[in-house]
């Protein structure tokens, strides 16, 4: 963004959503650390259940163990050049990878570990701070239910069970009646929670002062597309679309719980 005060509005936003992860953390050590993402809503115009936020257990690896990766194994192949062919070849190549093994053990463990990712539509940004929020503490409950190994969607990722209800009502959230096809996925900031978050929620506030959330191109280029009711697009052309009556229905959901 070329815009200068654009970019500092936004690293504002971020920084504030980062400050509120942490008091959810702070609440909730099940929570993990994650990687916060700001992006336009990937849901069509007109969805009935647009995307506001979304939670991802796995997907950004540390550098930092990449990095201590590759430094040992440059030290391995340093120490197998150095390799004397003509005395006690076996012995020496048999020590080297030992070493080599003992050093790179943790890192194996590092590498196979990543840290979450956390997506908040820009859309959430004319909404508020409490609706922002709102999303956060929704994702964290997915983090939750990740971390206690419970299965709290189904339908990928759409329908939200009552083990979702009961997670979320221990988060502060309290869950709106069951919706056929999202289940118990909308949700209201509770009084206590707003209480126990202030500062976050203040914080957020005065980041998001001012703000306007940002013209979703994409969607408004596809307004005319058909969409299911669970909010995807059903790819189709023009000539299909025309004699088509009624709901379109996708084929992830069948256009119904």
């Amino acid at each position: 963004m070329n815009d200068d005060t654009g970019m500092v509005s936004a690293l504002e936003i971020v920084a504030a959503l980062d400050r509120a992860w942490q008091s959810i953390r702070a609440r909730h050590p099940e929570v993990p650390p994650v990687v916060l993402l700001l992006g336009p809503s990937p849901s069509r115009a007109g969805a009935r259940f647009p995307t506001h936020g979304c939670y991802l257990g796995t997907g950004w690896t540390l550098r930092e163990a990449q990095l201590k990766s590759e430094a040992a194994m440059e030290e391995y192949h340093h120490l197998v050049a150095q390799l004397d062919a003509s005395e006690r070849l076996q012995e020496q190549l048999a020590a080297s990878v030992e070493a080599s093994h003992h050093a790179m053990a943790g890192l194996y463990g590092e590498l196979a570990s990543s840290l979450p990712e956390v997506f908040v539509a820009t859309e959430m940004i004319a909404a508020g701070a409490n609706e922002m929020f709102k999303v956060l503490l929704h994702e964290a409950v997915h983090a939750i239910a990740q971390a206690r190994g419970i299965k709290d969607t189904s339908r990928q990722g759409r329908y939200h069970n009552a083990r979702f209800r009961a997670l979320a009502q221990e988060a502060g959230l309290e869950p709106e009646p069951r919706d056929p096809v999202i289940g118990f996925s909308p949700t209201t900031l509770s009084a206590t929670a707003a209480q126990e978050y202030e500062t976050a929620l203040g914080e957020l506030s005065a980041a998001l002062a001012g703000q306007a959330g940002p013209q979703d191109w994409a969607a408004a280029a596809a307004a005319r597309g058909p969409v299911c009711e669970c909010g995807s697009w059903v790819p189709m052309t023009r000539r299909r679309i025309e004699p088509v009556a009624g709901t379109v229905m996708c084929r992830m959901c069948g256009g119904g719980p």
